[in-house]
């Protein structure tokens, strides 16, 4: 059996040792540490069942409930309400149930298209954090060449597998904190929404940025005080399951990607949507009422050019000087 070292087979997690396909699935020749694969997704580590880290395991429950949501959205309206009543900004955003929810996702992504400059065309990308595989879709469309999707759940995995079914994309479950990939493995690192999930972030960068030559993260909430208290106050301060949200500080993950000699461009600005507040007025139908959602993010768009220094959602764009692309 042969070694394989093309760009869809990863490496040892523990000591990034090539791997030699077997019969059960994978092997390390340094180590000779043992994988295991699922249904096309290699399973670097399982992390179903870790009593000892209780925020991973409500990921990991979250998730499951997720995906038994969507594949209950047409067949079953009682289980379908009783967890979108509970997650519906996610709900709505994920799986594309609302315009307000596709406005918010078009205008974090466009954030980024418009600070990078980047061109995606033929990128080899890591999308940590991949979820249900939504925004892997959006780089498919933006000319994207090849996609490792990764996260912990194994939920989320098979549900983007099924979603990107037909792309070339590759499945794999770990951790963002220990990538299984050899340095430069990848022309980008795509994080939206997820880096404030990570225990460890500044590992999580420094991760991202010896397997990638570029670093996009997209979607985090800021930790700037003026705009959390007053989202906070709002009851926009809580993840699933009642989480407090973990926020991210732009200063500090501006001098993590510099200590590791990486130039750096952030940009803050507004794109919450109150999609609790909206849904007290459901007999309105807000969120997909196109006058409405105009008007209201273009009062978005006022917010960020008089207040930039305010926003709470980051965008950040970290890259090697050689590889800055610009107009």
């Amino acid at each position: 059996m042969k070694v394989l070292k093309n760009f869809m087979i990863k490496s040892c997690c523990y000591c990034l040792g090539d791997l030699k396909k077997t019969p059960q699935g994978f092997i390390c020749l340094s180590c000779k540490k043992k994988y295991r694969t699922e249904k096309g997704i290699l399973i670097m580590k399982s992390f179903e069942g870790n009593k000892k880290d209780s925020l991973l395991q409500k990921d990991l429950q979250f998730s499951q409930k997720y995906v038994f949501f969507v594949k209950n959205l047409k067949f079953n309206k009682r289980i379908r309400n009783e967890f979108y009543k509970q997650e519906e900004e996610f709900c709505d955003r994920e799986a594309g149930l609302s315009l307000a929810g596709r406005l918010v996702d078009k205008k974090a992504l466009e954030t980024f298209v418009k600070l990078s400059k980047l061109d995606f065309s033929g990128l080899n990308i890591l999308n940590i954090g991949c979820g249900g595989g939504k925004e892997a879709l959006w780089l498919f469309k933006k000319g994207a060449g090849q996609i490792v999707c990764l996260d912990v759940s194994l939920s989320f995995l098979k549900l983007a597998k099924t979603r990107l079914k037909g792309k070339k994309a590759s499945f794999v479950q770990a951790r963002a904190e220990r990538l299984p990939f050899k340095d430069n493995s990848f022309d980008l690192v795509f994080y939206m929404g997820t880096l404030h999930h990570l225990k460890d972030i500044a590992l999580g960068l420094k991760e991202a940025v010896r397997v990638g030559r570029k670093v996009a993260i997209l979607s985090e909430p800021t930790s700037k005080k003026p705009v959390a208290k007053i989202l906070s106050s709002l009851h926009w301060n809580t993840e699933y399951d009642g989480l407090t949200t973990k926020r991210i500080d732009q200063q500090e993950v501006g001098k993590i990607f510099q200590d590791l000699g990486l130039k750096v461009k952030t940009k803050t600005n507004f794109i919450w949507f109150p999609f609790p507040m909206v849904s007290k007025l459901s007999f309105l139908n807000l969120k997909n009422n196109k006058l409405f959602l105009s008007l209201y993010f273009k009062f978005l768009a006022l917010l960020d050019m008089l207040f930039p220094f305010l926003g709470h959602n980051l965008t950040v764009y970290a890259y090697k000087d050689k590889d800055f692309n610009s107009d």
